[in-house]
């Protein structure tokens, strides 16, 4: 990559090798004039000193180690930290420092691992430029609900798209997000969201580009319910089955069910048990 001229790297490693500065600068091509670094380092063997770590790097590179020896990990950042993507694993959230270098100007978040709705809202509130944010996981079964009696404070003003796996409650974060349009979810989530008085009055008013993930053979969705309350859609993807009523005309059925007029130019497709629906 002999034109390489600006790096940017969010990854996780166990390698010592590669967060000791003199030998990551060993494989930069010389042509690299700028360098934005997330690392998260795991040192499962041995403990390591923030400053014998940052005595490997050049000067003219400026590096922040933030290491947690209770859980044996590192945050390893450049100062600047420029990245617009990020992904963190939810075990560092109650390690976050208010002001973190490398939340200012993240628009893309994804939080992994395992987690519960506290560790997630802790993240969550030190950036306030996203656009996308990926919660949860599909080994999430149970409910993850708030577990800290403390409030916290999210602010979300950018955020378009929420993407959440497992089974999660919602409501702070759609509360904390007045542009949020996008919402992609699994099918028991998007249940319990209908079932809040609160936040399914939220996501009536925002949403207005919805899928809906995670069926099984015997779930059933209430399609009559979205099609009747969501009257901002404007895309629907939804996997599952038909009624004999659906099926016989379903362009009809939207029409009959939702805010849809016959004159409105729209389609409905249903092909391979997938339902889907678009303004044109």
């Amino acid at each position: 990559m002999p034109c390489l001229q600006r790096l940017a790297l969010d990854l996780c490693t166990e390698d010592a090798h590669l967060v000791n500065g003199q030998n990551f600068i060993r494989i930069l091509p010389s042509s690299v004039v700028e360098i934005h670094l997330f690392i998260l380092y795991y040192f499962t063997k041995t403990n390591i000193e923030a400053d014998t770590l940052l005595s490997t790097w050049p000067t003219y590179i400026q590096i922040t180690c933030l290491p947690n020896k209770l859980h044996k990990y590192a945050v390893i950042h450049t100062i600047p930290c420029d990245l617009p993507s990020i992904m963190i694993p939810a075990k560092i959230a109650n390690c976050m420092s208010v002001g973190s270098e490398y939340t200012r100007k993240v628009e893309d978040l994804k939080i992994f691992g395992e987690q519960c709705l506290t560790d997630i809202h802790l993240i969550v509130q030190h950036f306030h430029q996203l656009r996308t944010l990926t919660i949860g996981s599909d080994n999430n079964s149970e409910i993850l609900t708030v577990q800290s009696t403390q409030p916290i404070i999210l602010h979300l003003p950018k955020l378009k798209c929420l993407r959440v796996k497992g089974t999660c409650e919602i409501f702070h974060l759609v509360q904390a997000a007045p542009n949020l349009e996008c919402l992609r979810i699994s099918l028991n989530c998007f249940n319990i969201a209908l079932n809040d008085t609160s936040t399914c009055k939220l996501l009536e008013k925002r949403i207005t580009d919805l899928e809906i993930t995670r069926f099984q053979e015997i779930d059933e969705i209430q399609l009559d319910t979205i099609a009747e309350k969501f009257n901002h859609l404007r895309d629907l993807y939804i996997r599952g089955l038909l009624t004999d009523e659906m099926r016989q005309d379903l362009r009809q059925w939207f029409i009959n069910h939702s805010h849809l007029r016959q004159e409105d130019s729209f389609v409905v497709e249903y092909k391979r048990n997938w339902l889907s629906m678009w303004l044109e």
